[in-house]
């Protein structure tokens, strides 16, 4: 009977993963067919990508709309995010963002000031007015925030800005080495960092590949790029 039952569950054990593994890449190929960055997206909430699977680009992003005119926080700010990635003709809409996001980001949402705060200094190049929204999000462990941090602190406060990073690094954000390895490459935290950025430059940018591949709607890989000009949407 014992080993009738050991048998049993690991029949049920290899199902589940089986199937986990089924649902782990059907995600990817939803993620390389739509996007060109890192989303993310809770969660309790991915329940949103079957209607990304069933009806597309469009079909999501009106579900989304529909989300944030009820008043869900995650979907504003999916919006949001998605609203300061560059568009089809290259632009960003940080207004938009600021729109979508002011009252989640008012009653404390991580997400919505992370977004907020990217959003004003696009409008603004202003790194302290920035800095206030993503120091609220970081402290609540909204871990893209801390690289934001390190972003807006560098390089008046070079040892600051590897703290930020260390704190990404510290809970799991994919992108925190490559940070670390490009700022180490400034020559501003001395030779021998220089040195070391450089030569783990290529495994820090696998690393962080490697997590989009496995994880692309995760927190762990999200980080606005400020100079890739490619669109948000591959297909829309």
């Amino acid at each position: 009977m014992d080993q009738a039952n050991t048998h049993a569950t690991a029949r049920l054990q290899f199902a589940l993963t089986s199937k986990g593994s089924v649902q782990r890449l059907r995600t990817r190929r939803l993620f390389f067919k739509h996007f060109n960055y890192a989303l993310f997206i809770p969660e309790e909430n991915r329940g949103v990508l079957a209607v990304l699977a069933g009806q597309g680009l469009s079909g999501m992003i009106s579900e989304l709309e529909r989300l944030s005119a009820l008043g869900s926080a995650w979907a504003s700010s999916t919006l949001g995010y998605l609203s300061l990635l560059p568009s089809s003709r290259g632009e960003r809409n940080p207004k938009r963002a600021i729109e979508l996001c002011a009252n989640a980001a008012a009653d404390g949402y991580p997400y919505a000031l992370f977004v907020i705060g990217w959003a004003q200094y696009l409008l603004t190049r202003d790194r302290v007015k920035a800095a206030k929204p993503m120091l609220l999000s970081c402290r609540k462990q909204f871990v893209p925030a801390a690289l934001a941090m390190a972003f807006f602190v560098w390089p008046a406060d070079t040892e600051m800005a590897v703290r930020f990073i260390d704190t990404a690094a510290r809970h799991g954000h994919k992108a925190a080495w490559a940070f670390r390895c490009g700022f180490f490459k400034t020559g501003r935290l001395g030779t021998v960092r220089q040195i070391v950025g450089y030569l783990l430059t290529p495994l820090a940018r696998l690393r962080y590949a490697i997590g989009i591949w496995t994880s692309p709607f995760s927190e762990s890989v999200l980080f606005l790029s400020l100079t890739d000009q490619r669109p948000a949407y591959r297909s829309r």
